[in-house]
């Protein structure tokens, strides 16, 4: 089963599709065995240069993987030539975010979380050998706030923090923090306008309904809690 699937839509615009783990070049072949979704960084650069100069719409559907793994895909997909737009319709965490860092743009379905959080690994071994895992740990975990860094424009002590908290981030959020650049609803209909606009079917109209519903839903959340607090007064 294929990690990736290329499809010619319109003119010299090209769909992508990552799905599944992000895994090393070393271990694709088990994937391949058990022909499991996958992404490894070689198979998927050897495939991205025969679309080189095109618009490129990414779909990112993926749990995470390996860190390095994603450092790939991320340097493949910034060196390209062509403008680049990343889409999420469900999710994009741990590893699997990073490819949608090197993207022009982020675009996000209503529906759609990004995590991120701290590198992590297993060891069993001396001191020597623990000293050594954390001191790789913080260097792997300070390249991956470079791509966050010069994505979003936190400073380098807020995405640490939010990483080390594991955030789970849904459009919204996303947006807020600079991990997106806009919510969409259906990104299978994107227009070819960009870079001074990216839209779909959505405007920005339809948008703003989805914040509107969303910010009423809270606001009656908050008036049923003011209503038992009061009813419990009340009774006492």
């Amino acid at each position: 089963m294929r990690f990736w699937n290329f499809s010619n839509t319109s003119g010299d615009v090209v769909k992508l599709r990552i799905e599944g783990d992000i895994v090393d070049n070393e271990s694709a072949w088990l994937y391949e065995w058990f022909d499991d979704l996958h992404t490894s960084p070689n198979a998927f650069r050897q495939e991205l240069e025969q679309h080189e100069g095109k618009e490129l719409h990414v779909y990112v559907d993926s749990y995470g993987g390996s860190v390095f793994a994603g450092a790939g895909l991320y340097s493949a997909i910034k060196e390209r030539k062509g403008k680049t737009i990343g889409i999420v319709h469900s999710k994009a965490m741990s590893a699997g975010t990073m490819p949608l860092m090197a993207c022009d743009k982020v675009l996000m379905s209503p529906v759609a979380n990004l995590m991120i959080h701290d590198p992590i690994t297993s060891l069993h071994g001396d001191l020597a050998e623990f000293e050594q895992t954390v001191e790789a740990l913080t260097t792997i975990k300070e390249s991956i706030v470079n791509a966050y860094e010069l994505k979003t424009d936190l400073s380098r002590k807020e995405i640490s923090e939010l990483m080390s908290n594991e955030t789970y981030m849904d459009a919204e959020k996303a947006v807020s923090l600079g991990f997106a650049d806009r919510i969409i609803d259906d990104g299978s209909e994107i227009t070819n306008t960009f870079p001074a606009d990216v839209t779909n079917k959505t405007t920005v109209a339809s948008v703003q309904k989805y914040l509107e519903l969303k910010n009423q839903h809270q606001k009656q959340e908050t008036d049923s809690e003011l209503e038992i607090m009061s009813l419990w007064l009340e009774t006492v």
